[in-house]
């Protein structure tokens, strides 16, 4: 009935399965999308929360269903009256919103004042649409309010102290038979073992186009230069448009961002030679500050 479009027949009939099997998710769930289908939001949303306490394991096609009705307009102000009683349905709902970035501004209108229990995944996806999609600075804006990161410089935990705050406009470091970074105590402590090219330390970052000035102090082996380099790319592109090989010594280049590049890959690369040899640095100090044009 329901897709012969006999609103009525399919109402019945889903009515009186629910009641020969009120635990039936198939019942449950198809008279919830006709509720929502012919506009009693507040009768299906009532379904929807006896079938999410009954049968736990339907949340998947449950976040779905509402996920697709959260686009309607005036839905957010039900979902929240829903999202009070049932909490932890609001993790999974924004998840599903999360996959496009098109949701954005609807998965934080959702997300406003809502329990941090529960899955967080929906964050790094979220962010990550963003990215994706090239909305660059909405994505570092949406990391930074998601992660309670209220203040940032070109480079976020320059000082390498360590943050809580997740990829990728925080760093991600390797850890593996190339080599791996950890922050240390204000350090950031690089070793590469000269075998395999390898990717240390990474960020994504949102520099104005113009020129930058990268320094930085490093103390270790030798060999360095040889090796090791911070090197920065445009994103998505990949063109490389700096490069700095470490010395130990303090270190200090000028990086110009062209006015197309409107996000930005800074990297610590590590690129194997004739003969490898292992190379242990620790980094302190390291500034990307932008210049006056000359």
């Amino acid at each position: 009935a329901q897709p012969a479009e006999n609103w009525t027949g399919a109402e019945r009939g889903s009515r009186k399965a629910r009641r020969r099997d009120p635990r039936s998710r198939a019942a449950r769930y198809f008279l919830a999308e006709l509720l929502f289908r012919t506009g009693r939001i507040g009768d299906g949303l009532e379904e929807i929360a006896s079938l999410s306490r009954l049968v736990p394991t339907a949340g998947g096609r449950i976040s779905q269903l509402l996920a697709r009705y959260a686009r309607t307009p005036g839905a957010a102000s039900q979902l929240d009256d829903l999202f009070r009683r049932q909490p932890a349905m609001r993790p999974a709902i924004l998840g599903e919103l999360a996959k496009d970035a098109v949701n954005a501004d609807l998965v934080l209108a959702l997300a406003d004042g809502g329990q941090s229990d529960g899955d967080q995944a929906w964050k790094g996806l979220l962010v990550q649409g963003l990215v994706e999609s090239g909305q660059y600075e909405k994505a570092r804006r949406t990391w930074s309010r998601l992660s309670g990161v209220t203040s940032t410089g070109p480079v976020f935990d320059a000082d390498f102290r360590g943050s809580a705050a997740p990829p990728p406009f925080n760093w991600t470091f390797a850890s593996g038979g190339s080599g791996f970074a950890e922050p240390e105590n204000g350090t950031l402590h690089a070793i590469y073992y000269g075998r395999d090219p390898v990717v240390l330390a990474a960020q994504l970052l949102t520099l104005r186009s113009g020129p930058h000035r990268l320094a930085m102090h490093v103390t270790g082996g030798s060999g360095v230069a040889e090796s090791l380099a911070w090197r920065i790319s445009c994103v998505p592109s990949q063109a490389v448009i700096g490069e700095l090989h470490l010395e130990v010594a303090r270190l200090a280049s000028e990086v110009t961002i062209p006015a197309d590049c409107a996000a930005q890959r800074m990297e610590l690369a590590g690129t194997p030679r004739d003969v490898p040899s292992q190379v242990d640095v620790r980094i302190t100090d390291l500034r990307l500050t932008p210049m006056q044009p000359r």
